[in-house]
């Protein structure tokens, strides 16, 4: 059997690795360039668009503005010549000219349709009273000084109006013909003044005075609400310690959300002599919101004050806390002012009491302070109330029983069994001091309105109904 040959043309090349290395580089750099060709042809395809849009938008400021010399200045030139017939300067002074002579001397037609045209010429001069001499120099030719000259004349003129430099051109611009849309977007503005008197308008300044009348008037912005008064305490001279530090009050009516270890019971709380440890709450609680102590006043009273201690034994204290209050120890009411839940100050140290006075007294038989920040591993707390007697108050309309009066969209509390009057005794103490809201409509409906007699009436917030 014949043995089978081969010759090089049968077999597939094979290339080095590094020929491939080199083939997979350049296949990567091709389609780069291709890449950035295609963005390079896509800007360009932009630019062209956008300068095709400008000079289509000059085109037509360029009839406009040739239309608008003619009406005004009774003069023959075309769109095609406009810029060399404004290159000598003298139509633009006969312009100016025109102008400061229809402000000292306008007809009664100039005059009708000027007051109809105010707004297209607001915070600038609209005449320059014979300060800027506007003579210009007949024999003045395109390119020369004397145009120059000319064409200063009624650039100072612009300026002296007030117009911003920015809507003004340079002497060269036209002089030389460097930049026509400068000095056509100079007079576009000057025939806004010129509309503004009375005479004719270019027909764009005409287009943005009707959609100015189309437009419709913005509403007025609404008066904003004065800031209202800082709050103060009332400066009452009959409140007194309501007996927690005195004993008077017994150990029942003290009541805690937890007590920590160690703690001696929610009575722990009791303002003391000494070092005592007092009230501590259970470690869970001290990663949630520091846990509540109450306490039971066996009476109605006008609450003022909270002494607060920490314990110096511990190295702990409040510094600050959030208070709520009860006439029936099952609603509670948080210690608002003007509407929002107040957060008050605490001690200082944590063997320094410290006294907070409330701007708003409410009337509380079941008083709860409620640990917000403490100082040390824990909000250590001793406590005492301050407070006045109250006359009998109630609500009229309302439950007769010492406990609160709601309605169809909110609660209001008050103190028992009468009336509460505007002007009462007790409200005459302070304005407000024995009527809480679970919510307030703004600063003219709040709880104190609720008073009866009075000028206004309290109303609930709708979003919290």
């Amino acid at each position: 059997m014949a043995a089978r040959r081969y010759s090089t043309s049968d077999a597939s090349p094979i290339k080095p690795m590094g020929a491939v290395v080199l083939d997979a580089m350049a296949r990567d750099r091709l389609a780069s360039y291709d890449e950035t060709r295609a963005a390079i042809s896509s800007y360009d395809e932009t630019l062209l668009s956008q300068q095709q849009e400008d000079d289509e938008r000059l085109e037509v400021m360029r009839e406009d503005i040739t239309e608008w010399l003619k009406q005004l200045l009774d003069v023959e030139i075309t769109k095609d010549s406009v810029m060399q017939s404004l290159g000598d300067g003298i139509m633009l002074c006969k312009v100016a000219q025109l102008m400061e002579e229809t402000s000292r001397n306008p007809t009664a037609e100039q005059l009708e349709r000027a007051s109809q045209r105010t707004s297209l010429w607001k915070g600038l001069k609209t005449h320059v009273d014979g300060k800027i001499n506007l003579k210009y120099n007949s024999r003045a030719r395109p390119g020369s000084f004397l145009a120059r000259d000319n064409v200063t004349k009624f650039l100072n003129w612009c300026e002296a109006l007030g117009l911003p430099k920015i809507m003004t051109f340079e002497s060269n611009d036209l002089v030389e013909g460097r930049n026509e849309r400068a000095v056509l977007h100079c007079l576009m503005e000057v025939g806004r003044l010129a509309a503004s008197k009375g005479l004719e308008m270019p027909m764009m300044v005409e287009l943005d005075l009707e959609i100015e009348e189309d437009e419709p008037e913005p509403e007025p912005e609404p008066e904003p609400e004065p800031e209202p008064e800082p709050l103060v305490p009332p400066k009452v001279s009959w409140d007194y310690p309501l007996g927690l530090q005195a004993g008077s009050v017994p150990d029942s009516a003290f009541g805690a959300s937890s007590c920590g270890k160690g703690c001696q019971g929610p009575a722990a709380a009791r303002l003391g002599e000494g070092t005592r440890e007092g009230w501590v709450p259970a470690t869970c609680e001290l990663g949630l919101d520091g846990g509540w102590v109450a306490v039971d006043l066996g009476r109605v009273v006008g609450l003022t004050g909270v002494v607060c201690l920490g314990s110096p034994e511990l190295g702990c204290w409040v510094t600050s806390f959030k208070l709520a209050t009860s006439l029936d120890g099952k609603l509670w009411m948080p210690y608002t002012e003007r509407g929002e839940v107040v957060c008050l100050q605490g001690c200082t140290s944590a063997d320094e009491p410290h006294h907070t006075r409330l701007c708003l007294p409410p009337l509380a038989r079941h008083v709860r302070v409620m640990p917000q920040t403490w100082e040390g591993d824990a909000p250590a707390l001793q406590l005492e109330l301050w407070g006045m007697n109250t006359p009998s108050l109630g609500l009229s309309g309302g439950r007769r029983d010492g406990g609160a009066a709601t309605g169809g969209g909110g609660v209001v509390s008050s103190a028992s069994a009468t009336t509460l009057v505007a002007g009462s005794a007790y409200t005459e103490i302070a304005p407000g001091l024995a009527v809480r809201a679970s919510s307030e409509l703004g600063s003219k409906h709040t709880a104190a309105d609720a008073l009866l007699y009075g000028n206004r009436c309290w109303k609930p917030d709708a979003a919290a109904v």
